[in-house]
């Protein structure tokens, strides 16, 4: 039993060692078609009480769409930052991603992707 509660702790301790901050996208649509546009809410949850990142060092890649509008970053609760952009969606296989780079648990990332279906678009997201 004693071997089953150290193991426990050891996963647990790994499990916070090895992941950094979460990061949700979600969008106002769920199949955009290309000339679109589309509103995408990213919602970070940190991984550590006292984040040595600042919200805007957060970067954000653009593959086929174009970032139109962006929203300040707001605190949301005590472990979470939330931001609103607006995108138009260019051409097919558009996607964003969003990345953070820690110190502490290197690099964390969230990604949407636009995939076209029979005229259409459909979103997923990706960790």
């Amino acid at each position: 039993m004693k071997k089953l509660i150290i193991l426990f702790f050891i996963i647990l301790f790994l499990s916070s060692v090895f992941f950094g901050c979460e990061i949700e996208i979600t969008s106002s649509v769920e199949k955009p078609v290309p000339g679109q546009t589309v509103e995408l809410t990213i919602r970070v949850l940190y991984e550590h009480r006292r984040c040595l990142i600042n919200p805007e060092d957060t970067l954000f890649k653009a593959k086929n769409l174009q970032i139109i509008k962006q929203e300040e970053w707001k605190k949301i609760g005590s472990l979470a930052i939330e931001k609103k952009i607006t995108v138009k969606i260019l051409k097919a296989n558009a996607s964003l991603e969003v990345e953070r780079t820690c110190s502490k648990k290197d690099l964390s990332s969230g990604i949407i992707n636009f995939v076209p279906t029979a005229n259409s678009a459909s979103a997923s997201k990706k960790q």
